[in-house]
This record gives structure tokens, sequence and C-alpha cells, in this order.
């Protein structure tokens, strides 16, 4: 007579396949949710730039310049407040530049938005401005 041995279980070398092929899927993943994190970020910063020099121009309409008491009011911060916003002003120009603060700071491929008011866009990190404007 004759015994069948069957296997019922997974062997080793399954298992650490399995675990393998797992850590791979988990690093691909948490990739690519720090990606799309760090750009709502940046889109935080813009939508932030936009509202603030859409403030300051309201202020240039109601009063024919810009006053200091009401843009001191304007927020200093982006409304998720990974960015500092800080307004310059020169003799008939200004910019508005949102500076990455606390975790999103390690942003080296944008770095600051910047915003002047004839509308251009710039940025001071490594990246492309399009690509980070976009």
């Amino acid at each position: 007579m004759s015994y069948r041995h069957y296997n019922s279980g997974l062997s080793l070398i399954e298992i650490i396949i399995v675990l393998a092929l797992a850590a791979i899927l988990t690093t691909i993943a948490v990739s690519s949710y720090n990606g799309i994190v760090l750009d709502s970020r940046r889109k935080d910063a813009q939508i932030s730039l936009l509202e603030m020099q859409q403030a300051i121009e309201l202020i240039r309409l109601e009063h024919g310049k810009l006053i200091e008491s009401e843009i001191n009011k304007l927020p200093t911060a982006s409304n998720m407040s990974f960015y500092q916003l800080e307004f310059t002003q020169s003799q008939d120009s200004y910019t508005v530049t949102a500076i990455p603060i606390g975790a999103q700071a390690v942003d080296a491929e944008c770095g600051n938005f910047v915003l002047d008011n004839l509308g251009q866009k710039s940025i001071t990190g490594d990246g492309d401005v399009n690509g980070c404007w976009d």
C-alpha cells in the first residue's frame, strides 16, 4: 500500500516571494501618494497667491493706490498653511511670493512660487516653471 503525501501549506520560498512583491507594490504606492500630496500643496500655494493678487487689485481699485494698512490685513499663510505668503512692493509694481514651510520645505523642484502685478509666474526651484504652475 502506498501513501500519498499532499502538501497543503506554502513553502518558505513562496512566502518570501509574496512578501517581496507586497513590499515592491507598497513602495510604488507610497511614492505615488507622496507625489500627489506634494502637487496638491503646490496647488494650494498657487490658489493662495491668485487670491492674494485679487485682493491687492481690489484694494488698488477701491483706493486708487495700495494702502499699507489694507495690505497688512492680507493672509500670511496659504489656505492649508504649507506656504508662507509675502508681499513685496516697489515703485510701480509688486510681487507676491509663496515660500514652502514645514513638510513642504523639502520641495526643491518648485521652491518658492512668485506672482507679480502683471500676472507673470516664476519659481525659485530647479524645475520647469510651466510644470510647477500647471
